[in-house]
């Protein structure tokens, strides 16, 4: 069809209904535009690691953006076989796999490596308030050493992005020891030929335990020979895990930011190692 036609002109005009109707159509395909526009958002979602001096590390830790139906795991059941290699030896490759099928539009970042005290990564999103994959925000990180242990939200729909009107909800939320689980597939004897960043030599090493995700009991205490005695010399070391009693009370884990991406850096000071990648 020749479009700079005149007879191709009187086509359209007589099958939109006129020139008026093609304006109305034009005026409408343009807020249609503006709509999408508009609800389309960069937003930044900044973790750090806020264990003490000396406490815990995390590894790889996984970020996701969902419709709301992603579960990583359910308390007081057995988890799958992504949550235990995430969980047992840090290995997210499973997890990251889980989500790209079950959530094919929605959003997912590794931050790769061990983070320790007092590092923040953040990671920018694309996202559209009209999308349902970009709903909910979950979360996944190992804790090392352990046997496995980790921390991340039961509840999938825990943590909307956007409100029923399409706003983005600004939040800030933090992670203590309390709430650190234990995926109970390996017995917790802290053993370092068993305990993963310690003296662990292969992946899936340890006692089984087939057991189901609990809330994590702790490391035992100090001066039994467990992960709180332990000192590494990797990582520029020596790494010393005297402040690793995540069951103190109120024992900071780690801190969650989700904000706009103009907003993203206004709340935390620098720290060591900061990054911030996109995707």
């Amino acid at each position: 069809m020749n479009l700079k036609s005149p007879s191709t002109s009187l086509f359209l005009l007589s099958s939109f209904g006129g020139p008026s109707n093609l304006r109305r159509i034009a005026a409408f395909a343009g807020a249609l535009l503006i709509a999408s526009a508009a609800s389309a958002v960069q937003v930044a979602v900044t973790i750090r690691n806020a264990a003490p001096e000396n406490g815990i590390w995390a590894v790889n830790p996984w970020i996701g953006v969902h419709d709301g139906t992603f579960d990583t795991f359910t308390a007081g059941e057995a988890v799958n076989g992504a949550i235990e290699a995430a969980s047992e030896d840090g290995n997210v490759s499973m997890l990251t796999g889980w989500f790209n099928t079950s959530q094919p539009n929605g959003e997912g970042a590794v931050i790769p490596g061990p983070v320790g005290p007092g590092r923040t990564f953040t990671q920018i999103f694309d996202l559209d308030a009209a999308n349902l994959n970009h709903s909910f925000l979950s979360y996944f990180a190992m804790v090392i050493p352990s046997n496995d242990a980790f921390w991340a939200n039961d509840n999938p729909s825990a943590y909307p992005i956007f409100d029923g009107a399409g706003t983005f909800i600004p939040r800030s939320f933090k992670i203590y020891g309390s709430m650190i689980w234990d995926a109970g597939i390996e017995v917790n004897d802290e053993n370092g030929a068993n305990t993963a960043f310690l003296a662990q030599a292969a992946p899936n090493t340890g006692t089984t335990q087939n057991g189901v995700a609990a809330l994590h009991a702790g490391f035992m205490a100090a001066g039994q020979g467990g992960i709180i005695d332990q000192v590494l010399t990797r990582f520029g070391g020596p790494l010393s895990f005297a402040g690793a009693d995540f069951k103190q009370a109120m024992y900071p884990v780690a801190e969650i930011t989700v904000s706009l991406v103009s907003n993203s850096t206004s709340s935390f000071p620098p720290f060591p190692s900061n990054e911030t990648r996109a995707v």
